[in-house]
């Protein structure tokens, strides 16, 4: 039964974070991390979308 729980700890740790933004935000951020103006942290979303 330990071990489920363990098993189950782990899973809920999956986090899918995303973000959300304009085209021109993203570009934005991606070129200002690529220039090293911005870190990435973990807590940062890891996949982006448009708005509308």
């Amino acid at each position: 039964m330990k071990y489920l729980e363990e098993c189950a700890m782990k899973n809920d740790e999956r986090v899918l974070r995303i973000g959300i933004a304009s085209r021109e935000e993203i570009q934005a951020r991606t070129l200002a991390v690529v220039r090293g103006e911005i870190k990435v942290t973990a807590d940062d979303p890891k996949v982006w979308f448009n708005s509308v």
